[in-house]
């Protein structure tokens, strides 16, 4: 009978499962809380990379003076859960290097995550680490800005395209640039009136032996009849081929436009400046008349950018050393050319051929480009698909830089175009 009850008892299996389960309840509520664990930890791990992150791109600007792991751990003391973990036990590991412009900040985030369930086995802490990066870069930016201020600019046109040219400037030479970002202006019409700038290229003895005779030589005037030959040059030249293949016009030799003929517009140009006032002040200033001489303004706004001109051009003293060469790396070049017709040559080119200044228009666009200037253009009020239209729109650096404005919108050109030069400028 006893034996009977034991072997009974020994095959019975009704209580396996209750004791299955009290000996896989540990495991299953490690598990189990494992999972919850795991979703702390990476909790915890973006919260602390965001605050990173964010930190970083404040210790990164420019603008910050202050010490790189002070701005981050502001961030954390400001962004991370303390009941999750405590910001200050986050080990930070910061190497940051700075010129005058460019800032790059590298930081890894060491901290310990404190486990609810899988301590249970021996797991008290998890060791995690993040990382985060970041780039400020502010290259050096030259702008030459060719505006028509032709007669057929008058009115509503002119009003728009200094307003226009105005938020441009204001847009591009934004607070904390001053140093980095130069820009030309060139203002044209009949020709690109240079003022007294460029006296020195005057070929003198042919503006006094005009009507002397071939025996004439300057040595034949006084140096008080010189002087007044150059004071009285009405700022204008004419060009011929030589001109437009070579950034630098030739020290001397240069025909002087005859006075009887038109130097429009009376407005100089502003050639590497920093001094956003005066810039701006100038642009008020355009009155509408004269011609269309596009051609010899784009080859003034090229050679504003041209380093063969460094030295030799009005620039600001912060930019001695500009134009820089074309093939600096931290430096980057733009021609915008804006106009409302089509070229006219009279009185600035002596070959008095629309195809010819077409050609040269295009030859100095070319010669833009392949030097890596960024070259945009604005057509205002042009007819589609007209010569103007279509030789225009060959100078770019590609199609999508090249503005048709058929209405008087001609600010959303020039704000495409600062949002370009601004995201070049900087980097991040």
């Amino acid at each position: 009978m006893f034996r009977s009850l034991v072997s009974r008892f020994m095959s019975d299996q009704r209580g396996n499962i209750l004791l299955l389960t009290t000996l896989l309840a540990i495991p299953m509520f490690v598990l189990a809380g494992g999972a919850v664990d795991l979703m702390r930890i990476a909790g915890a791990k973006s919260e602390v990379l965001g605050a990173i992150d964010s930190g970083v791109l404040a210790a990164t600007s420019l603008t910050n003076n202050r010490d790189p792991e002070t701005v981050i751990r502001e961030y954390l003391d400001t962004n991370v859960d303390s009941t999750i973990i405590n910001p200050a036990s986050i080990n930070l590991t910061v190497s940051s290097t700075k010129s005058i412009n460019s800032s790059v900040i590298d930081v890894t985030a060491n901290f310990n995550i404190n486990t609810l369930f899988v301590n249970l086995i021996g797991f008290h802490t998890v060791p995690v680490s993040v990382s985060s990066s970041g780039t400020e870069s502010v290259p050096n930016v030259e702008v030459s800005l060719v505006l028509d201020v032709s007669g057929s600019m008058k009115g509503a046109k002119l009003t728009a395209m200094k307003d226009a040219a105005a938020a441009f400037i204001n847009e591009i030479m934004i607070e904390g640039s001053e140093d980095r970002i130069s820009v030309s202006v060139i203002p044209y019409s009949s020709n690109v009136n240079l003022g007294q700038t460029f006296a020195s290229y005057l070929d003198v003895e042919e503006i006094l032996c005009e009507d002397e005779g071939s025996s004439c030589d300057i040595s034949d005037f006084s140096q008080d009849e010189i002087d007044e030959a150059i004071a009285d040059w009405n700022g204008c030249f004419d060009y011929d081929a030589a001109d437009y293949s070579s950034s630098v016009l030739p020290i001397s030799g240069q025909s002087a436009t005859d006075r009887n003929r038109d130097c429009r517009p009376s407005v100089s140009p502003i050639f590497v400046s920093g001094d956003k006032d005066a810039i701006l002040g100038q642009i008020l200033t355009y009155s509408a008349r004269g011609r269309t001489a596009m051609h010899v303004a784009t080859m003034w706004g090229y050679k504003a950018l041209s380093p063969n001109w460094q030295g030799q051009i009005n620039a600001s003293p912060e930019f001695s050393d500009r134009p820089r060469a074309f093939s600096d790396d931290e430096t980057r070049k733009f021609l915008v050319v804006m106009t409302d017709g089509k070229i006219n040559p009279i009185n600035a080119d002596n070959s008095g051929s629309e195809v010819i200044a077409g050609e040269r228009f295009t030859s100095v666009c070319q010669q833009a480009r392949d030097n890596d200037v960024s070259v945009w253009a604005i057509g205002f009020q042009i007819t589609a698909d007209s010569d103007a239209d279509i030789l225009l729109s060959q100078c770019p650096s590609n199609a999508s830089q090249y503005f048709l404005i058929e209405d008087l919108d001609i600010a959303s050109a020039f704000e495409v175009i600062a949002a370009t030069i601004n995201d070049l400028r900087l980097t991040m």
